[in-house]
């Protein structure tokens, strides 16, 4: 069979930033590795990596060689668990990539599922701000995704899933109404805010209807982090906006007010898939799990506030 490990190398090397720590990582020697980079130069002809005392990072062929890699090592692996699934037993890994916010309600229970329905199924879920998981989508390093909002994209086929609810909570002390009762948002311009950095999307939106609207704010504190964000929220320092899926344990202890706003704040959530490669079965059986699992916590009321469509 072809040695794909020159293939399997160069990849760690982008990933990790650093031809030592791929070696590392590899178990072999970095001058092996070095030279199977330098006959991969030679065999295309082209520079594959930039290297600087910072680390090392892939030019724009390199670039290229690793979306080509990943998803020929993908089919090769969907290749291998597709002769392996023949006998009706679903198996292998699945990557699927969440945004911080919703890990907090989804992940433990989707993983619950995934072990009770297919056990011989390995999960990978990765959890980080959207945009990031995006990106991640797009160069084939994630299976199955669940977005926000998500744009016509070349390399993505997106099922439009539900409209998710955002809130604006304060701590109780400050809070000018009773708790779940609807707020205006001009309620936004009489705190001072905590709202994550742009281009966070629930930031865009935000702004975009207080411009609208001409209601003056001041953005106090910006958090990236949404534990710390919720902290930060429930200790007094400023409001903010969020979804059920991130603040729902928060709410749950009391330590904040919730609120809705008149006329609604929503997003879209999107069940999003690489096309990268074909997708495995266990990634399908993934996909319609996901979808379950969802259904299962808006009817027991643990998902407030997402409609699903």
């Amino acid at each position: 069979m072809l040695d794909l490990r020159p293939l399997r190398h160069f990849i760690n090397i982008v990933d990790l930033g650093s031809l030592s720590r791929a070696a590392e990582f590899a178990g072999i020697a970095q001058p092996a590795l070095s030279h199977q980079v330098a006959a991969l130069e030679a065999e295309l002809g082209v520079r594959l990596l930039h290297r600087t005392p910072q680390g090392t990072t892939p030019t724009e062929a390199g670039r290229t060689l690793y979306r080509y890699a990943r998803a020929l090592l993908r089919q090769l692996d969907e290749t291998r668990r597709a002769v392996r699934d023949a006998d009706g037993v679903l198996s292998g890994q699945v990557s699927i990539g969440l945004s911080v916010t919703t890990a907090e309600i989804l992940c433990v229970p989707l993983l619950a599922a995934l072990r009770q329905a297919h056990p011989a199924i390995r999960p990978e879920i990765t959890a980080l701000p959207n945009r990031l998981v995006r990106e991640l989508l797009v160069n084939g390093r994630l299976d199955i995704a669940l977005l926000f909002d998500q744009p016509t994209v070349k390399g993505i086929t997106a099922e439009r899933l539900a409209a998710e609810e955002q809130y604006f909570i304060v701590a109780p002390a400050a809070a000018r109404a009773a708790a779940m009762a609807p707020v205006p948002f001009a309620e936004l311009g009489r705190h001072d805010l905590i709202l994550p950095c742009r281009p966070h999307g629930i930031r865009v939106a935000l702004e975009t209807i207080l411009l609208r609207e001409g209601i003056g704010y001041t953005v106090a504190v910006e958090i990236d982090s949404p534990p710390s964000l919720l902290e930060a929220v429930g200790s007094g320092l400023g409001a903010s906006v969020m979804p059920w899926a991130a603040l729902h344990r928060h709410a749950a202890s009391g330590r904040l007010s919730v609120h809705p706003f008149e006329g609604g704040l929503s997003r879209e959530v999107m069940l999003c898939s690489s096309d990268a490669s074909a997708p495995s079965d266990a990634a399908d059986a993934c996909r319609r799990l996901i979808q379950d699992v969802i259904r299962d916590l808006v009817a027991g009321g643990a998902w407030r506030g997402l409609r699903l469509l």
